[in-house]
């Protein structure tokens, strides 16, 4: 539950609460850019504390697309391919055919920097 609760927090409570507070602040053609993942659109096993965060990431992006309409703000999550965190040197270490399966999966055939 801790680990469930500390993803949720960094990936969606900490950003909502933080677009909230500084909405008032921006001018129209600024915009509001989160952080997904590309797990933010699929899942794979072992991951579900990350994959519901990151599920929920493109969650309150969507929210406040529907909030900020006509505003002039726009909103965008991105979603950067694997990168060189722990997280993934973690898994790949753990399961054999995980490099293969992300050098399959991205157009350098690399983790990102």
């Amino acid at each position: 539950a801790a680990v469930m609760a500390a993803a949720l927090h960094l990936s969606v409570v900490a950003p909502g609460v933080l677009t909230s507070a500084l909405l008032p602040l921006m001018r129209k053609g600024s915009a509001v850019v989160f952080v997904g993942s590309t797990l933010s659109e699929q899942a794979v096993a072992g991951r579900a504390s990350y994959v519901t965060a990151k599920h929920a990431t493109v969650g309150l992006m969507r929210s406040y697309v529907q909030d900020l309409f006509g505003s002039g703000i726009h909103t965008a999550c991105v979603c950067p391919g694997f990168t060189d965190t722990a997280m993934v040197r973690k898994a790949i270490a753990e399961n054999p055919g995980a490099a293969d399966f992300i050098r399959g999966h991205v157009s350098l055939a690399r983790l990102l920097d």
